[in-house]
């Protein structure tokens, strides 16, 4: 009953912000344990479960159908990732799939986006950047290779999409990954295309 009343409320309106997710994901937590349920395939369950008003929501906004799709290969590529780590078929990283329910994580071609705030100032000869202001982060994804042309393409749509959001319509993108290392250019052979993504 608790799960199909979260997927309920979520359909319905009452469960909407990231917050109200975590609060009804302590509760889900609650259940699982005095019912002996094991929490990774119930978890993915919920978020599954919540897909079908996921989509009508995207709809509604007028959002493409491929970013709906995009969601859906995420949560295909943590049940893979959950099978391979732990041994069971679910989620570990239920928190991660928040921000898509919320409508503030997008999946835009090969890579995700979503609105943070600048966590630290940065100057260059160009430009200041002051903590706190808007900026757009980019997350990449696994379960497909890295192509320039796809970067590119991805984050010229990104950047249409959140331009409204900024006040000269120039998006500040930040990504934070460990495919970024330049040390890649050194230790990756030059077919690997993690070394497009160093360049």
């Amino acid at each position: 009953p608790l799960l199909l009343g979260m997927v309920e409320d979520y359909e319905t309106g009452r469960l909407a912000t990231i917050e109200d997710f975590r609060a009804r994901m302590a509760q889900l937590r609650q259940g699982e344990e005095a019912f002996g349920f094991s929490k990774e395939p119930t978890e993915l369950l919920l978020f599954l479960l919540c897909t079908k008003h996921l989509s009508q929501a995207y709809r509604q906004y007028g959002l493409p159908e491929s970013w709906f799709a995009g969601v859906a290969r995420d949560l295909r590529s943590k049940l893979n990732e959950c099978h391979t780590i732990r041994g069971i078929w679910g989620s570990f990283v239920p928190d991660w799939f928040l921000r898509f329910f919320s409508l503030e994580r997008f999946v835009i071609g090969r890579l995700q986006y979503e609105m943070i705030p600048v966590p630290e100032s940065y100057c260059s000869d160009e430009a200041a950047y002051l903590r706190g202001l808007p900026s757009v982060n980019i997350h990449i994804p696994s379960g497909a290779p890295l192509h320039q042309e796809e970067i590119r393409a991805s984050m010229a749509g990104a950047a249409q999409f959140f331009a409204d959001r900024f006040p000269d319509r120039k998006v500040l993108f930040i990504c934070r990954s460990w495919l970024l290392f330049p040390g890649h250019l050194e230790m990756l052979p030059e077919e690997c295309a993690i070394r497009a993504v160093c360049t």
